[in-house]
């Protein structure tokens, strides 16, 4: 397999981040998180136009890379767009609000993670402590950075993928973290453990229809 500087090392293989593309230790390519949601139609955004969702994902991904950035000190807020700014200002009213306090070593990590035989690649964007939180402040809580519009179904069963591959023997708190445009945030918990159900039936279907050579991914995702 060739390498580029878009290929790194991971947890269980290879993630190149221009393609967003996962592969195993033996450079077979290994389905997302979100594509194995989209094979099984958990994640719909048919009637979305193309370059809209162009457009929301530039801005996703310059999010995501401000705020790891912020989460190292190495954020200089000058080299931020406009466009991207309200965003990472939500992101640092969440930090400042609930007093999370991130652990480095979960600060953007990929891997690619098997249950059962079955290979997928995920990117945990945080795990860290709500310091500030009443109810939460004694678990670990895994976060999913979002700036999407509304909240989606398919978050729910994303994070318990993640929640899955990580080594833990304690109780995870996984929330999904909504960034708004005006600067302000919003928290999604989950809870309900019958999510991880769920995913492990979409990602047994995916490898079902990747071992008998069907069409499994849209390439966009």
């Amino acid at each position: 397999m060739s390498t580029s500087p878009q290929v790194v090392k991971i947890q269980g293989g290879t993630y190149q981040d221009d393609l967003h593309l996962y592969r195993g230790e033996k450079g077979t390519e290994v389905p997302s998180t979100t594509q194995i949601l989209d094979c099984v139609g958990l994640v719909d955004y048919s009637n979305v136009p193309g370059d809209t969702l162009e457009h929301k994902s530039r801005i996703g991904d310059a999010a995501h890379f401000a705020t790891r950035l912020y989460d190292q000190d190495d954020l200089d807020p000058f080299s931020i767009h406009d466009e991207v700014m309200p965003y990472v200002q939500a992101y640092m009213n969440f930090v400042d609000e609930m007093g999370f306090v991130p652990e480095p070593e979960w600060i953007e990590k990929s891997m690619v993670h098997t249950v059962n035989g079955m290979p997928y690649g995920l990117t945990i964007d945080r795990i860290g402590k709500l310091t500030k939180s009443p109810t939460l402040s004694k678990y670990r809580t895994l976060i999913e950075l979002k700036c999407a519009y509304a909240e989606e179904a398919s978050w729910k069963w994303q994070m318990s993928a993640y929640e899955m591959a990580v080594p833990k023997d304690e109780r995870i708190v996984r929330m999904a973290l909504q960034l708004k445009p005006d600067k302000t945030f919003r928290c999604f918990p989950y809870q309900n453990p019958r999510d991880r159900d769920v995913f492990m039936w979409a990602l047994a279907l995916t490898h079902a229809k990747i071992n008998e050579g069907m069409k499994w991914k849209r390439e966009r995702l």
